[in-house]
């Protein structure tokens, strides 16, 4: 028998499938347990919850629970507008996980942004990667300087006054390329949330898609946005993604990643 060969029973008979098995069963119930301790410490017993939410609790965690998939749809949703190679602005990038695990793998190169040297500094240690330049740094005064293909603002708007979204979307319309997107999503904000939209340190909510086109339109000739609508054990959420551009975009007419059929017959 060859020794190739050979190795290659051995191993199969040292490792068997049902062991390998059982012990990423019991690998994945100690990281789950891990991380719904994380998420009683951070979100029900600190006197003050951290500014953004962990993704690996959703991940390892709180997603078998709930089997909703809000967390990653904004990963999925950003990417319709990139397109291979892309070159991307990612404003308020955070800690950087979805900069690096969603985008990073499609883009040529990405600046992502953001104010909280903290959050920056966890990105650099956690989410790098080698066509990723991680800055920190204030939208509203020192956005860098273009050409983009994409600009992502990806649960950002929030976090602004109606005058301060104005002056970013004027500099975001002048760093896109022609036909660029702009891209992301907002938070959609009702009459009675107002309380917890302060205590989150948020000043902007759209209640409706007509209301964040009111804000988009006036700086882009072509806009789409796509409502979806979560509710679990532990909340109750609507998001308007949002595509901004004065060319084509994802699901219309001239998006060439669209065929579309409606039934008729010529």
């Amino acid at each position: 028998m060859p020794l190739k060969r050979f190795i290659k029973k051995l191993a199969a008979f040292l490792l068997p499938v049902g062991l390998i098995l059982a012990l990423n069963r019991a690998l994945r119930a100690l990281a789950s347990a891990g991380h719904h301790l994380q998420f009683l410490r951070q979100w029900r017993l600190a006197a003050q919850p951290p500014h953004s939410f962990d993704p690996f609790i959703e991940l390892y965690w709180r997603w078998n629970l709930t089997r909703n998939p809000l967390s990653w749809e904004r990963g999925i949703f950003g990417l319709l507008a990139m397109k291979p190679g892309c070159r991307l602005l990612d404003l308020c990038c955070g800690e950087g996980f979805y900069t690096q695990r969603f985008y990073s793998g499609r883009a040529g190169s990405i600046i992502a942004l953001d104010n909280n040297p903290d959050a920056i500094r966890h990105a650099r240690r956690n989410f790098s990667a080698p066509n990723i330049e991680y800055r920190c740094g204030d939208i509203r005064t020192g956005m860098p300087e273009g050409p983009f293909d994409n600009i992502s603002w990806d649960a950002g708007i929030e976090y602004f006054t109606r005058d301060e979204i104005d002056g970013i979307l004027s500099a975001v319309k002048a760093r896109l390329t022609p036909g660029g997107i702009l891209s992301g999503y907002s938070v959609r904000s009702v009459d009675d949330a107002g309380q917890q939209m302060a205590a989150l340190g948020q000043k902007f909510g759209a209640p409706s898609r007509k209301a964040l086109y009111d804000v988009l339109g006036r700086f882009f000739r072509n806009v789409t946005i796509l409502r979806t609508a979560h509710t679990d054990r532990y909340q109750e959420r609507t998001n308007h993604y949002f595509f901004a551009s004065d060319g084509a975009l994802p699901f219309g007419e001239n998006w060439p990643d669209l065929a579309r059929w409606d039934g008729s017959r010529p």
